[in-house]
């Protein structure tokens, strides 16, 4: 991936003729005023702690591997060996972290990176307000949650010195060590109950669970991993992560915030929601049940019918109004898919394609976009405007192919990830679309 400015990613793609290119241009005074007018000020965003707003969805761009920037982030179990990756940060911010910007400008009320994890690493268990949703993208990996309590009332307090979740061996001289109710995280971790993604399962994970996942691909190389967080990019990490990650460095508070010149975005306490063996598997989504609805879908309908959305979530205080839906579809060899977001009229959604495997075409339909013309690799995506632009994909990666009645190989297929959603463009909520289900699991409904 080639690095480029936090300027030059920063330039917008309202015009399909600008691209990172123009955007050095500008940045060097070379370039036109229509692409200087799309970039943002992101040093007065930054300042910001809630309640963000920036752009509303309305701008179309598209993000090539060229494009993309991987980084060695800042994150609290960093400081732990066995928890290296590198994150690429697409929309809203990491967690713990206000300072690395994303690639887009448009806030889609999500936070979504890319983690390239070396096999056996991961990120240590931790938990947040709302749920996230994690999508193996080239290799298999384990999502642990845990099988008992993470913190007590002890861990919680404003006053309590989490080293003590350190064993005595792994503290700094002068610490008492853990106390032996309390397991370290090495023991955590290991008697964790798991679920495996296989390239392209999904899964959402529950607001309340500690969870974590590691990359466990037999070719033992470096694998990619999805995810996706609505609402305040909060986190709580687990106490005993806590206490070894200050044991090495780290200056946090007492839920793992990293304390820098930057405001951290925090969350409220939350209750811990502790899963029994195998009770993750119903929010697992498995690609190979993956359905294709040109079956059964009429010809002439739109594309968005053809999705299989595997994932619906929606909060149970505002259905209507505060939902994400994420699927799968497969394009076909001479059968374009015409995709828009919203209506000129009514802009209601925000829509984001994701390619999962092979290369797709993309041209604009709408009179407005009609000069447009893309191509997207293999985990290149873009995002749609929400004005009812009309956009169409056909399979690049299919021309000579057929489908003769069946599948295509892999290799031929081409697979795209669509994440459609209508959430608030801001970081002031959370989105807990399983509470109601969870508390009438509990009897607490």
């Amino acid at each position: 991936m080639t690095v480029h400015s936090d300027k030059e990613q920063r330039i917008q793609r309202d015009d399909p003729n600008i691209s990172i290119k123009a955007a050095a241009d500008v940045i060097s005074g070379q370039g036109s005023k229509k692409a200087a007018d799309v970039i943002t000020d992101e040093a007065a965003v930054s300042k910001k702690d809630t309640a963000v707003e920036r752009q509303t969805g309305s701008q179309l761009q598209v993000l090539h591997q060229s494009d993309m920037e991987e980084r060695v982030t800042a994150l609290l179990d960093a400081f732990i060996c066995g928890f290296q990756r590198t994150t690429t940060l697409f929309f809203g911010r990491i967690v713990s972290n206000p300072t690395d910007m994303p690639h887009f400008n448009d806030w889609l009320g999500y936070s979504m990176t890319y983690n390239r994890v070396p096999f056996g690493n991961g990120n240590a268990l931790h938990t947040h307000n709302s749920v996230e949703i994690f999508v193996a993208l080239d290799g298999d990996f384990e999502i642990g949650y845990a099988s008992g309590p993470c913190k007590d009332d002890f861990a919680d307090s404003e006053h309590a010195d989490v080293s003590d979740h350190v064993p005595k061996e792994e503290s700094d001289a002068g610490q008492e060590g853990f106390r032996q109710d309390t397991a370290s995280l090495q023991s955590l971790h290991s008697s964790c109950h798991g679920a495996v993604l296989q390239p392209f399962d999904l899964v959402t994970c529950p607001a309340g669970v500690y969870h974590y996942y590691m990359n466990v691909d037999k070719s033992q190389e470096d694998r990619q991993i999805l995810t996706i967080l609505p609402g305040r990019p909060a986190v709580h990490w687990a106490p005993q992560v806590v206490g070894n990650a200050r044991s090495k460095g780290a200056n946090c508070d007492n839920k793992g915030a990293l304390i820098t010149k930057d405001k951290p975005y925090h969350a409220p306490d939350l209750p811990e929601r502790v899963f029994a063996e195998n009770e993750m598997d119903p929010y697992v989504r498995k690609f190979g049940s993956y359905t294709d609805k040109r079956v059964t879908t009429p010809d002439g309908c739109d594309s968005d019918d053809l999705v299989d959305y595997v994932v619906h979530l929606a909060d149970p205080e505002d259905p209507d109004n505060k939902w994400i839906k994420v699927g799968y579809l497969e394009l076909c060899a001479g059968k374009p898919d015409v995709f828009a977001a919203g209506s000129s009229a009514a802009p209601r959604w925000d829509l984001l394609v994701i390619v999962l495997r092979g290369r797709a075409a993309v041209r604009g339909v709408s009179e407005k976009v009609t000069s447009f013309s893309e191509s997207l690799g293999k985990l290149e995506m873009m995002k749609l405007p929400s004005n009812g632009e009309k956009f169409e994909f056909s399979c690049k990666s299919c021309n000579g192919g057929s489908m003769n009645g069946g599948d295509l190989p892999d290799e031929m297929a081409t697979t795209l990830l669509v994440v459609k959603s209508s959430l608030p463009h801001t970081f002031d909520y959370f989105f807990d679309p399983h509470k109601v289900e969870l508390a009438e699991k509990d009897g607490e409904w």
